[in-house]
């Protein structure tokens, strides 16, 4: 199920040295259309200086995909300078959250993103990279 799926990356996301997340709360309107499940922060270091990052992340079922206004938020959100992704899993979670957290820390070097598959898969516009 994915609350179950949910409750895992929370947990998980709660464990780590200066993580927080939550549940958001959905109350029915058409106003959190489209918002990820997930949402929280999470400390990194940047330029010397430890800061903490906003996440949000979209959980789906094994074979679920985010409908087209959950894409758009998260590219938002990422364009935003957030952590932003969709999981179907725990393990996936952990890729995802390890690989934007170095993409975020300026830790590693984007040739495009042709070697990622699955949910970490984005659009070279999402983080303002030039396709040529």
């Amino acid at each position: 199920m994915e609350k179950d799926i949910s409750n895992q990356i929370i947990s998980h996301i709660n464990n780590l040295p200066g993580g927080f997340a939550h549940k958001r709360l959905s109350n029915g309107s058409t106003s959190t259309n489209g918002w990820p499940d997930i949402t929280g922060s999470i400390k990194l270091l940047l330029n010397g200086q430890e800061m903490a990052v906003r996440l949000e992340i979209e959980s789906k079922i094994p074979g679920k995909f985010p409908d087209p206004l959950q894409y758009a938020m998260l590219r938002k959100f990422r364009r935003l300078g957030m952590i932003a992704f969709w999981t179907n899993s725990l393990i996936d979670c952990q890729f995802s959250l390890d690989y934007w957290t170095c993409v975020t820390a300026g830790t590693l070097n984007h040739p495009g993103y042709k070697d990622i598959t699955g949910s970490a898969a984005v659009l070279l516009e999402d983080l303002g990279l030039d396709a040529a």
